[in-house]
């Protein structure tokens, strides 16, 4: 027979007998007061019992479930943010039958719900349960063996005993290898957070060289930055990053299928197909998993510029580079705790989102056709899902447990050091911090292969010097991406100042309305008596909501422009509309062919057009408040 069929429940103390009626009364129920002092509730024949006081002073036992519930574990969930406390139900029926062990927040039993949501049709309460909490607390007065455990629901560092041990979904890292000191409990695409330890030196040695091997699927310029990153990860606590390394290219390119065995350093059920998060996740939750997944690597994968995603993006990405979350106010009027986020995030897409300061928090890595190796990453996942890259990284987390408190004390300074040693990249002041804290990973990996037997010194430093080079390379085309950001916004002055200055125009869009446009002086109409006479060349058409403008005629007048001014203006047509798209200031691309307006277009036949708000010329894109007048101050 089954143990759910044969298995009787064991007593709860205080259990005893029932025994005469001192008074004579046969009654079964009847106790005496000596023994309601004792056991105000009690477990007879599997069947929970109240005892009560009659109006003679004798006692009975009221029926409250024909089942028997006590609470076997108290746990303590902790995810970094706030506390959660869970208990465990043992319920066992009268017959003997074991009915569940649910886990329930202590709260729930405050009611009765949970015993027919957990519990089933046999687990039958009387109307006197539900009085008063009294079988609430029945279950805690019977409830004498109750093991008490502390849960951890994050990943990252933790002090124990004077120890620091490293949390992963199962059990924890130390200096000493693996221990079950702790316990870890993480759901969902967090379960997956799963490191491994070599079971011998040779394995080691193994687990290593596949991680060098991610080397030989990619350029350096993105593989060196992106493992750099993962082996930063561990180290978040004691210096937090506030970059995303953002590898960029169209689909097909590789560029997930790469980071998805990246990903797999920190468990082997990672793939491009299993990442911890994904854009279309919301803010709240992408705020949470960052968290939770305290000094890993996280991938958020599969950004596409559209509302919803591109919002959770900027929210999200702007909270990263702060180091902070929204703060919000509980019921009661006080802070509520609030997630910061404390794993080392990755991201990808054919695009990134708009913005100039959005954009400065991206360490960019343009993907290109062929850079990544499919057959080489097929070889590389086969590893992932044997457990090697899970080991590679549980052993260096186990290194750096030994080195903990030496590393605390002196990594921020060695971050400073290459950051002003890597100051040379130019760009943005982040991207020489980016290449700081990215290098701090590659110098802490080698130095762990090397501890292991994996490489020799000399091969050390070979890495690291070639490794070094790879990080400023990608520093210094993160730092062109960011200048052509801000030739989107120079770009836009320019364009302004080719109308403002009547050096090309825009006619209205609207052929009923004739010619000239609302409010013209601010699109290259000078006044003339009571109307307004067009300067330079026709450059597009505007409307109430857009202006059109076509792309050739366009650029060659912004650049006209700049060489008059004495500072030209040096970048691609090409590069220079791909900055204003990334910029938010170009809703689409149309051929003449789409516009749905009957005038003659200007340009070639074949001409496209740029299609800018008129908000954003006017005002500026989000963020970059614009300097232009307003359209009062363009008119006579």
């Amino acid at each position: 027979m089954s143990e759910q069929e044969t298995t009787k429940p064991e007593p709860a103390e205080p259990i005893l007998p029932i025994p005469a009626n001192e008074t004579g009364d046969d009654e079964s129920n009847s106790i005496n007061s000596e023994v309601m002092a004792l056991a105000p509730f009690m477990i007879v024949d599997g069947s929970t019992y109240a005892v009560q006081s009659d109006r003679k002073g004798n006692t009975k036992l009221l029926l409250l479930a024909k089942f028997s519930a006590v609470v076997e574990e108290d746990l303590i969930y902790d995810d970094g943010i706030k506390e959660v406390r869970y208990v465990v139900i043992r319920a066992v029926h009268a017959d003997g039958t074991l009915l569940g062990t649910p886990k329930l927040p202590i709260a729930e039993l405050n009611g009765t719900a949970w015993v027919l949501n957990h519990l089933g049709p046999k687990a039958v309460l009387t109307g006197q349960a539900f009085t008063g909490g009294l079988f609430r607390e029945a279950i805690l007065t019977l409830s004498n063996n109750i093991s008490a455990r502390r849960i951890f629901a994050r990943t990252g560092w933790v002090e124990q005993a004077g120890e620091r041990l490293y949390l992963y979904n199962g059990g924890a890292i130390s200096k000493d290898g693996l221990t079950d000191r702790v316990s870890v409990e993480l759901e969902g695409a967090l379960s997956n957070f799963r490191l491994e330890l070599p079971e011998s030196p040779d394995q080691a040695i193994c687990a290593i060289r596949a991680v060098l091997q991610l080397l030989d699927a990619a350029p350096h310029r993105i593989a060196v930055p992106l493992v750099s990153a993962a082996f930063a990860a561990p180290t978040f606590e004691m210096d937090p990053k506030d970059f995303l390394p953002w590898p960029e290219g169209l689909t097909g390119y590789g560029k997930s299928a790469y980071l998805g065995v990246i990903q797999a350093l920190f468990g082997r059920n990672f793939s491009d197909r299993n990442f911890p998060g994904n854009w279309n996740f919301t803010a709240n939750a992408l705020q949470l998993l960052a968290a939770v997944a305290k000094d890993a690597f996280v991938v958020i994968d599969d950004f596409v510029r559209e509302g919803f995603c591109e919002a959770n993006a900027v929210r999200f990405i702007r909270n990263y580079r702060n180091g902070g979350a929204r703060g919000r106010l509980s019921s009661d009027m006080s802070l509520r705790p609030e997630p910061k986020p404390q794993a080392a995030i990755a991201s990808s897409g054919e695009e990134r989102p708009a913005g100039a300061s959005i954009g400065s928090s991206l360490f960019l890595l343009p993907v290109n056709p062929g850079d990544i190796k499919f057959s080489k990453l097929t070889e590389l996942a086969k590893l992932a899902r044997d457990g090697l890259l899970a080991q590679a990284m549980g052993g260096y987390v186990q290194f750096l447990a030994a080195r903990y408190d030496e590393l605390a004390a002196t990594i921020r300074e060695r971050r400073i050091d290459l950051r002003t040693e890597a100051s040379h990249v130019g760009g943005h002041k982040r991207v020489a911090d980016a290449v700081g804290h990215l290098a701090v990973g590659w110098e802490l990996f080698l130095e762990y292969a090397e501890e292991r037997g994996a490489l020799t010194e000399e091969e050390r430093l070979a890495l690291w010097e070639s490794g070094w080079k790879s990080l400023c390379e990608a520093g210094s085309l993160q730092a062109g991406q960011q200048a052509e950001e801000n030739a989107a916004l120079r770009g836009l002055e320019l364009l302004r100042a080719v109308f403002y200055g009547l050096n090309a125009h825009l006619v209205n869009g609207n052929e009923d309305q004739g010619p000239i446009p609302e409010s013209a002086g601010t699109f290259g109409w000078k006044p003339s008596g009571d109307s307004f006479l067009p300067c330079g060349p026709r450059i597009g058409w505007v409307t109430v909501q857009e202006l059109w403008l076509q792309g050739d005629l366009t650029f060659s007048s912004i650049q006209r422009l700049a060489r008059q001014e004495g500072k030209p203006f040096q970048i691609s047509q090409q590069a220079w509309w791909r900055a204003m798209a990334d910029a938010g200031m170009i809703l689409k691309s149309e051929s003449e062919g789409k516009l749905g307006l009957k005038r003659e277009p200007p340009g070639s036949a074949r001409a496209r057009f740029k299609i800018m708000s008129r908000e954003v010329f006017l005002w500026g894109p989000a963020g970059h408040p614009s300097s232009a007048p307003s359209t009062d101050e363009c008119d006579p």
